[in-house]
């Protein structure tokens, strides 16, 4: 079984992000990957945030991350 909490821990959001082809800005901005974004609405810090379709996915637990 995956210990997603240990994982979550060790893997910075920004990080994981990166990891599958994000390009995240130096504030944390990327384009949202849930809808058709043409500038940089997605907030990443600890945790997502689109500011253009209001997605706040939990990375780890819908599978996204899965590396």
């Amino acid at each position: 079984m995956i210990d997603f909490k240990t994982i979550r821990a060790a893997v910075p959001t920004i990080q994981a992000a990166k990891d599958h082809g994000l390009d995240v800005g130096r504030h944390g901005m990327a384009r949202c990957p849930f809808h058709d974004d043409h500038s940089p609405s997605l907030k990443l810090d600890d945790r997502f945030y689109c500011f253009g379709c209001g997605a706040a996915p939990v990375i780890f637990q819908r599978g996204i991350y899965d590396g």
